[in-house]
């Protein structure tokens, strides 16, 4: 279990990280092609994506209706994706 946490991570670490047009333009093609539109933005709004400001699990919850913690399920699985994702185009 720590090893995934170390992992999901340095998943949001890249996320945070992204400067290049290159990056940036990976991440979008990512976001769309392995998530569910709702996990996409879960993470646009948490990592402050796309112009959004970052927001707290709290506030993205209260914008979609839901609890806090299923936010966290609903994040934790999308890095997840991401992370399989990338190892993949390795």
């Amino acid at each position: 279990k720590a090893i995934r946490r170390q992992r999901q991570m340095c998943i949001r670490d890249r996320l945070e990280e992204l400067q290049s047009k290159e990056d940036r333009r990976l991440l979008h093609q990512l976001l769309a092609r392995e998530l569910t539109p709702r996990e996409a933005d879960v993470l646009r709004r948490r990592y402050g994506l796309d112009g959004h400001l970052p927001q707290t699990q709290r506030q993205v919850a209260a914008h979609y209706g839901i609890s806090r913690s299923y936010v966290s399920r609903i994040e934790k699985k999308a890095l997840h994706k991401l992370e399989e994702a990338l190892r993949d185009r390795r």
